[in-house]
């Protein structure tokens, strides 16, 4: 797959309009579904701190252009927004942590709040118009609570045309007035956009005094958090583009096809590289149809994807 990515990402198509990444709730690494063709790429990503506001272009090894706002990133249009610090730096949140929803929970010391401060703030809309970026083709989103209103905050073209989204949101809820897991599919659903994956994680439902009392022995704990069923909390979710649109380029059924390829979505490779061809007639579409069904045959002896598959069918679920 590396050499096709290549020579699709050699092409002059993406090589006069390479792909725009955004990255809100960046931690500093490269996300790993990117990195085959991160350094092809355009990135803007988010990463709030108490400087003074600043963008910056960086040099990066990784992408072919990176810039990062130190700042927050919201739907609103203030320069300075309160930022709720917790014990655990990941669960720090522009929205306030809601004790009564975390309470009973493990992880509830996370969202006990050390300080409030007022940090640097700037919408996702006017950052995309400060970098002079007009569209978006692959979105991440993890910014506790307001991963939908980021979303929103876009306008309607850029919000249609985006080809990947991921959103982080919470399922229960852990901030005052976050958006929600069903908050977010709900307003996807009038979207032409389908529902690529899901992948629900959670923490114990127990108080961490209750667990350390249970689990003495070191070992015990460290295996137990491993083994003991988790409450459902949070979930990771993926759309891709359904490609209604019959204004969409060749850039866009080459980079459709690259993202499916990526996330394991071979089926729906083959299914936009037949379209792409119907419509094109170019034959790098043979060389991604090609490459898919390979793919599709090497997941037959993936023991991760074999091992969930069996154990669906011992639940009696397809």
């Amino acid at each position: 797959m590396k050499n096709l990515i290549k020579e699709i990402f050699e092409r002059p198509e993406l090589i006069a309009q390479p792909p725009v990444l955004i990255d809100v709730g960046a931690s500093g690494k490269i996300h790993p579904k990117w990195k085959l063709f991160a350094k092809y790429a355009i990135c803007i990503a988010f990463d709030a701190d108490d400087r003074e506001f600043n963008v910056s272009e960086k040099e990066s090894k990784d992408y072919k252009k990176l810039y990062i706002y130190n700042c927050i990133v919201s739907d609103k249009e203030e320069k300075k927004i309160d930022f709720y610090l917790t014990e655990y730096p990941y669960t720090s949140s522009s929205l306030k942590p809601d004790n009564k929803k975390v309470e009973g929970y493990i992880y509830a010391p996370f969202y006990k709040v050390k300080e409030v401060v007022e940090l640097d703030n700037i919408s996702l809309r006017a950052a995309l118009t400060e970098s002079k970026i007009n569209k978006i083709d692959w979105m991440k989103v993890d910014s506790q609570g307001i991963d939908l209103r980021l979303y929103k905050n876009l306008d309607e073209d850029t919000q249609n045309n985006i080809l990947l989204m991921e959103f982080e949101p919470g399922i229960h809820g852990s901030y005052e007035g976050e958006d929600k897991l069903f908050d977010v599919m709900r307003y996807m659903d009038n979207k032409n956009f389908w529902l690529a994956d899901i992948n629900v994680n959670g923490v114990p439902r127990i108080s961490r005094d209750a667990f350390d009392g249970l689990f003495s022995n070191s070992l015990y704990k460290k295996l137990a958090k491993v083994t003991i069923k988790k409450s459902p909390r949070w979930a990771e979710i993926t759309y891709i583009n359904s490609f209604k649109n019959e204004k969409y380029a060749i850039r866009e059924f080459l980079l459709g096809c690259v993202f499916c390829m990526v996330n394991n979505e071979y089926l729906n490779a083959i299914s936009l590289a037949e379209k792409g061809e119907s419509l094109f007639n170019d034959e790098i579409f043979q060389k991604i149809i090609q490459t898919s069904k390979k793919g599709l045959v090497s997941n037959f002896w993936n023991f991760d994807i074999l091992k969930g598959e069996f154990l669906k069918k011992l639940k009696g679920t397809f």
